[in-house]
């Protein structure tokens, strides 16, 4: 911001608004602590899940987010917010639910407000460029919270990951997620 612009502000006792951080620069941390950006992740595509140990609806779909994880071309990231758990209950959650993906953790929710997520499980699939082409639901297999079909009928996820890689529009772009509500801890 230039000089003459922010003494402008401090006259009028405003403080300027703060730009928000791209994606790639936001600081998360490793499982053992050690800090990573999201830019760090060099793929076409990220895949980022926010999950909860407990969240039932999270430990049924880490077997699905490991097979999408064995694309070459892709990044998961899962993406554990707040502060509720520590490192022994997501080693454990890793070790139980045989997670083959980087997990990661976002303890000042800084990930969790840059991109609005407010469920666990909710996925974002993003673009090399940070540009958020696909959010919400895994797929339909959940229909309201406690009730589930007996197979899912639409992979949105999956079909807008597809779609990426053959440059067709996602459609639909937002599926409104449903699970354990990410809590503020």
């Amino acid at each position: 911001m230039p000089a003459a612009i922010l003494f402008f502000f401090l006259l009028l006792g405003l403080k300027p608004v703060q730009q928000p951080r791209p994606l790639d620069q936001l600081v998360l941390r490793t499982l053992t602590g050690e800090p990573t950006r999201l830019g760090d992740f060099h793929s076409p595509a990220r895949v980022i899940v926010f999950l909860s140990p407990e969240c039932p609806l999270c430990q049924q779909y880490s077997r699905k987010l490991t097979q999408l994880a064995q694309r070459k071309d892709l990044s998961v990231i899962g993406v554990f917010p707040g502060r509720a758990y520590d490192r022994a209950d997501y080693e454990q959650f890793k070790r139980k639910y045989s997670i083959d993906f980087t997990l990661l953790t976002d303890a000042n929710r800084s990930l969790v407000r840059a991109l609005g997520a407010t469920t666990t499980p909710e996925a974002f699939l993003i673009d090399g460029q940070g540009q958020i082409l696909y959010r919400g639901a895994i797929d339909d297999w959940v229909t309201a919270l406690g009730k589930t079909r007996p197979q899912a009928r639409h992979h949105y996820l999956a079909s807008a990951i597809d779609a990426f890689f053959v440059h067709q529009p996602i459609l639909p772009a937002q599926v409104s997620p449903i699970g354990c509500l990410i809590n503020d801890l």
